[in-house]
C-alpha cells in the first residue's frame, strides 16, 4: 500500500504540473537579444556576430503541464469539478538539454548548428478514467448503492514517451530590408521510446463485480541498461528526420511579423523493440467500490490486484520483433506580430502557437509588453489569453555583460495559491515526508528556460543593423534595412541611393550622373527615353509616342520633317529635299514661254496679279505665326513658338508621372504622393502663363470602360488638390484617356507600371 499511495500521489502531482508545450516558451521569443531564439523561427537571426551555446547551461528548457486540471479544481463539488473536465486530459512533459550549440554571421546570411538532448512524454487521460478515480466504480446515491452497471469508455488513454539526440543545421537569409527566410534540417537519433494505444478498452462496473474488456498494442524500445556502454550512443535504436520552416516579413521599420512550423518529422524504431498486443475480457467478483478516496484510505487491495496483473498476463500477445514502428514528433505553428515604439526601446507583441499531437490542436496565444533599451538588456512581460485565467503571468530577462549573454524565461507563473482541503476529499499529495498542503489554484502548467552563451560582435549597436558602433561607417541606418559589412545601407547599382529607398535598383553606371532622388534615371523631356540615352532631350511633348530609342523625334520619309509634324509622311526619295515645314512636295510653276509675235497683231494677255503678303511675326519671337503654336506670346523654335519650359519644371512633371500614387483601384491619392504634388502647385504658382491639362492614364488591367472613367476621377483628384493649393481652376483641364495612350507594353509588370501615369501637359494663354 506504500507503493500504491507514493504513485496515486505522483498522479495527482502531475495533474497539477505536467499541456502540450512542446519544448517552447513563449516569452523567450520575445527577448530579441538571446542567440537561440531562432528555436522559434528559424528566419529569425542572433544580433550577435558569433555565438557558442555551452553544454547543459547554453539551453535548457523544462515544460510540464496538462490541458484542463488546476489545484483550484478541488475545491468544487464533484459535478462541478467533473463538468470543467476536458475530453482528453492530456499530460505532458518535456525536457530540451543543450549538448552543443554555435552560429554564426556571413554578411546577410546567418548558420546555425545545434545539438540537443530531448525527452518528452505525454498522456492522454480519458475523462471517464478521472470519473472513476472521483466518482468510484459504482453508482451511489444518498449513499445507497445502485444496481445498474456503471460504464466506463477509456479506450482514448494513451502513452507516448520519446528520449532521442537531435543535431540540426540552420541557415537564415535576409533577402531584402523586408523580407527573410530560414531552413533548418534535423538529425534525430532515436534513444527509447515508449508508447500504447488502445482499439477498445471498456470498464463495466455493478455493485460486486468489474468487467474489463481491453484490446490495444504497447511498444517500446531502450537499450541495455544493464550493459549500457558509452558506444550504444552511437548505435541509434531510432533514426529520423524533421525540418523547421520559417520567413520573417518587415513592412517599415516599427513592424515586423513572422510564421514558422517546426518539428515536422518522425523517428522510426527498429532496434530492440518488444510489441504486445493488449487483449484482455476479464471479470472480477467481490468489489463494492472502488476511487481514488478509498484507496488513498487504505483499502485491501492486494487481492485485486494480484488477480487483474494475472489474467492481464496471461491474456497478453508477448512478442520480440524487429520491425519498424513510427512515432511522430510534435509540429507547431508559430505566428508572430510585433510593433514598436521610441525607435524600437518599447514594443508590444503577439504570439499564436499551435501544437498539432494525435489529430488534435492545442493552442496558445500569447501577447507581451518587451523592453529592449540597449542590445545588452532585453526584459519582456506576457500573459496566456486563453489559458491564463488570471492567475499568472509570464516573464523574461535577457542580458549581456562583456561576452556572457545569459537569459532566463518562465511562462505560467502562478500568482494564486490555495490549500488542498476539498470537497472532493482527496487527499493531499505526499512527496517523502512532506505534505503539499498549498498548491498554485488556478495553473496548470509551467514553462521554464535559461542559459549561458558565449558570444562576440555588435557589443553596442546603436541601429541595431548587426555590425557594432566601432566598425558602423552608418551608425543611423533605419531599423531593418540589409546593411554590408561597414554598416551602411547596401546600394546594389552603385548609384548614391540605397536599396532600401531605391526604386530602380538596376540602374546602369552610364545613368548615374543623370537619376532623381528615388534612384531611376531622369527623363527629363518626358518622351520615354531615359536621359542617359537621349540623343534629343528636348523633345516637344507633340512628339510623345513618335521617338526611336535614342530619344529623337521619327522620320519615317526621311525628309528632314519629324513625323509629328510631317502632314505627308509618304514622301517620295526623290522629292524629300523639296518639302515645305510640314513635309509637304513644293510645287514650282514654270513660266510659259510664248513664241514672238509682232505686238500689233498680238493682243496683250490679261494677268490676275495677287498681292503678295509678307509673313507676319506678331510676337517677334523670329517665328512667323502660321509655324507659331503661341503667336501672341514670344517663345523658341524647339517648342513651336511657345515659351521655352524649364528644366526644373520638366523634371517635376516627369517625377510626377510615376510618383503620384493612388489607392489600389481607386483615386484616393496616397500621402506620399503630397510632396510631388506641391512642388507641382509650387511651379504652377510662379508660372501664371502656364494653362496645365491633367492627363490620366491606366494600363490594360480591367474593362476599359471603367479604366476611362478611374483615369477621369484621379484626373481630377490630382486638380482638386491643385486647386486646392490656390490654383486658378480656370487654369486646370482634367481629362481621362484610360488605357488609350500607353507609353510603354502592358505585357510586362515594368510596361504596366509606366503606362499607369499622371501627366501635366502644358499650354500658354
Amino acid at each position: 500500500m506504500k507503493i500504491l499511495n507514493y504513485i496515486l500521489s505522483l498522479f495527482i502531482g502531475l495533474f497539477w504540473f505536467g499541456t502540450i508545450s512542446a519544448q517552447q516558451v513563449s516569452t523567450l521569443y520575445f527577448l530579441e537579444n538571446v542567440p537561440i531564439r531562432h528555436t522559434f523561427n528559424p528566419a529569425l537571426q542572433p544580433l550577435s556576430d558569433f555565438y557558442l551555446s555551452l553544454p547543459v547551461i547554453g539551453n535548457t528548457q523544462l515544460n510540464v503541464g496538462n490541458n484542463s486540471l488546476y489545484a483550484g479544481m478541488l475545491n468544487l463539488t464533484k459535478p462541478e469539478f467533473l463538468s470543467l473536465l476536458k475530453p482528453i486530459t492530456l499530460l505532458n512533459a518535456n525536457a530540451d538539454i543543450n549538448l552543443f550549440g554555435f552560429g554564426f554571421r556571413t554578411r546577410t546570411s546567418y548558420w546555425n548548428f545545434t545539438v540537443t538532448s530531448k525527452t518528452a512524454l505525454k498522456i492522454g487521460l480519458p475523462k471517464d478514467l478521472l470519473r472513476l478515480g472521483i466518482d468510484g466504480n459504482v453508482n451511489i446515491v444518498d449513499g445507497v448503492p445502485q444496481l445498474e452497471n456503471n460504464i466506463f469508455d477509456m479506450k482514448s488513454f494513451g502513452l507516448n514517451a520519446d528520449t532521442y539526440i537531435e543535431a540540426a543545421l540552420g541557415y537564415s537569409k535576409q533577402l531584402n530590408e523586408k523580407w527573410s527566410v530560414g531552413l533548418k534540417l534535423k538529425y534525430l537519433h532515436g534513444l527509447a521510446t515508449a508508447n500504447m494505444r488502445f482499439e477498445k478498452f471498456l470498464y463495466t462496473a455493478g455493485i460486486d463485480q468489474w468487467k474489463i474488456n481491453i484490446d490495444g498494442t504497447a511498444n517500446y524500445a531502450y537499450p541495455d541498461i544493464e550493459n549500457f556502454d558509452i558506444n550504444m550512443l552511437t548505435k541509434p535504436l531510432g533514426l529520423g528526420g524533421a525540418v523547421d520552416m520559417g520567413i520573417v516579413y518587415r513592412p517599415n521599420e516599427k513592424f515586423i511579423f513572422g510564421a514558422a512550423i517546426n518539428d515536422l518529422g518522425m523517428i522510426s524504431w527498429n532496434k530492440l523493440q518488444q510489441n504486445y498486443g493488449l487483449k484482455l475480457d476479464y471479470s472480477l467478483n467481490g468489489i463494492t467500490n472502488l476511487s481514488f478516496t478509498t484507496l488513498a484510505n487504505g483499502i485491501n487491495t492486494n487481492t485485486i490486484f494480484t488477480d487483474l496483473l494475472t489474467g492481464l498476463k496471461d491474456s497478453l500477445n508477448d512478442t520480440t520483433t524487429y520491425n519498424t514502428f513510427h512515432s511522430l514528433i510534435t509540429p507547431r505553428i508559430n505566428i508572430s506580430g510585433e510593433y514598436g515604439f521610441l525607435n524600437n526601446v518599447l514594443s508590444v507583441g503577439l504570439l499564436s502557437s499551435t501544437a498539432i499531437y494525435n489529430n488534435s490542436l492545442y493552442f496558445t496565444l500569447t501577447p507581451s509588453i518587451n523592453v529592449h533599451p540597449a542590445n545588452w538588456l532585453n526584459l519582456s512581460l506576457s500573459y496566456s489569453l486563453l489559458n491564463g485565467r488570471g492567475a499568472n503571468i509570464g516573464a523574461g530577462l535577457g542580458f549581456r555583460f562583456g561576452m556572457i549573454n545569459a537569459f532566463i524565461t518562465a511562462d505560467y507563473i502562478p500568482l494564486n495559491y490555495a490549500p488542498l482541503t476539498t470537497p472532493l476529499s482527496v487527499s493531499a499529495p505526499v512527496i517523502g515526508a512532506l505534505t503539499i498542503s498549498s498548491v498554485p489554484a488556478r495553473t496548470d502548467r509551467l514553462n521554464v528556460a535559461f542559459g549561458f552563451n558565449i558570444v562576440f560582435g555588435n557589443k553596442q549597436d546603436k541601429d541595431k543593423d548587426g555590425v557594432s558602433n566601432r566598425r558602423d561607417k552608418c551608425p543611423d541606418t533605419p531599423h531593418g534595412v540589409i546593411v554590408d559589412k561597414k554598416g551602411c545601407p547596401l546600394d546594389t547599382d552603385k548609384d548614391s541611393i540605397p536599396d532600401y529607398y531605391d526604386k530602380c535598383p538596376d540602374t546602369p553606371k552610364e545613368a548615374y550622373s543623370s537619376i532623381d532622388s528615388d534612384g531611376c534615371p531622369l527623363d527629363t523631356d518626358g518622351d520615354g527615353v531615359f536621359d542617359y540615352l537621349d540623343k534629343c532631350p528636348d523633345t516637344p511633348y507633340q512628339a510623345y509616342g513618335t521617338v526611336d530609342k535614342k530619344g529623337c523625334p521619327k522620320d519615317t520619309d526621311n525628309d528632314s520633317v519629324p513625323d509629328y509634324l510631317d502632314k505627308c509622311p509618304s514622301t517620295p526619295m526623290a522629292e524629300r529635299t523639296n518639302v515645305d515645314s510640314v513635309g509637304c512636295t513644293i510645287v514650282i510653276v514654270q513660266p510659259v514661254v510664248v513664241d514672238t509675235v509682232p505686238v500689233d497683231t498680238v493682243k496683250a494677255p490679261i494677268v490676275d496679279v495677287k498681292p503678295v503678303v509678307a509673313d507676319v511675326d506678331t510676337d517677334g519671337d523670329g517665328i512667323v505665326d502660321r509655324l507659331d503654336r503661341c503667336p501672341q506670346l514670344a517663345g523658341v523654335a524647339s517648342n513651336d513658338g511657345c515659351p521655352e519650359i524649364k528644366k526644373e519644371v520638366r523634371v517635376i512633371f516627369q517625377k510626377a508621372l510615376q510618383g503620384i500614387q493612388f489607392e489600389t483601384a481607386k483615386f484616393i491619392i496616397k500621402p506620399l504622393s503630397y510632396v510631388i504634388l506641391q512642388n507641382v502647385a509650387r511651379v504652377l504658382s510662379e508660372n501664371p502663363n502656364y494653362m496645365v491639362e491633367i492627363q490620366g492614364h491606366t494600363d490594360n488591367e480591367g474593362l476599359p470602360e471603367k479604366n476611362l472613367i478611374l483615369s477621369e476621377n484621379r484626373a481630377n483628384a490630382v486638380r482638386d488638390y491643385l486647386i486646392s493649393k490656390d490654383i486658378d481652376a480656370k487654369r486646370l483641364t482634367a481629362k481621362g484617356y484610360g488605357q488609350m495612350r500607353p507609353v510603354a507594353p502592358n505585357s510586362t509588370i515594368e510596361g504596366r507600371a509606366k503606362n499607369r501615369r499622371v501627366e501635366f501637359v502644358v499650354s500658354f494663354e
